[in-house]
């Protein structure tokens, strides 16, 4: 296994840990099937312009704070983007 297949692997197993702390299911219908986090708010960071890495700490960090779900994507896309920035300073309830 190359350097980069270990990384993409790795990268593979922490995205299923967090997953799976989140529970594994839909927040709306349950689903377990092509499982998506959906931002709550606004993120402040560019996906695009974001290494897999980074975007996986990112994403970590945000559920740590509840400021990320997880949707299926036929709820996800229902969803949409979100429209507002997050509260500065508040603990975001659920």
């Amino acid at each position: 296994m190359s350097s980069h297949e270990r990384k993409v692997e790795g990268y593979k197993i922490r995205r299923r840990i967090l997953t799976q702390a989140m529970g594994g299911k839909c927040s709306q219908c349950e689903s377990t099937e092509e499982l998506e986090f959906h931002h709550l708010y606004q993120r402040e960071w560019v996906a695009s312009k974001t290494s897999r890495w980074s975007r996986q700490r990112q994403y970590e960090e945000e559920f740590d704070n509840g400021l990320l779900t997880l949707l299926c994507a036929d709820c996800n896309k229902r969803a949409g983007k979100p429209s507002s920035p997050a509260p500065q300073g508040e603990e975001v309830p659920f």
